[in-house]
């Protein structure tokens, strides 16, 4: 067997794939900073997305389910906040809190 001494040097030749290593506070919130802006991407597009296709959201959602338009912007709407809410009290608000008090 040919044993070889690399020295101090070694430490490229410690890789096991598997082995987990803690996150960074600089990786959490870099992740959360970009979750959050897709998210808020994806919200403002699904708010142009229904400002542009309001009449066949209408005819769609009012044939399969008999909704009025009333109950239609109700519920829209309602689900547009939630996921607001959601959003901010999951990426924003504690990206801001990494970012300026950690």
């Amino acid at each position: 067997m040919v044993s070889v001494d690399v020295g101090a040097d070694a430490d490229y030749l410690d890789f096991d794939p598997y082995r987990r290593k803690p996150m960074s506070m600089e990786l959490l919130r870099s992740f959360l900073g970009w979750a959050a802006v897709c998210n808020i991407a994806f919200l403002s597009l699904m708010f142009f997305v229904f400002l542009a296709a309001r009449e066949m959201i209408y005819r769609l959602h009012g044939r399969w389910f008999g909704l009025p338009k009333e109950t239609i912007n109700a519920i829209l709407y309602g689900a547009m906040a939630g996921y607001k809410l959601a959003i901010f009290a999951f990426f924003v608000m504690p990206y801001i809190a990494l970012r300026f008090f950690v």
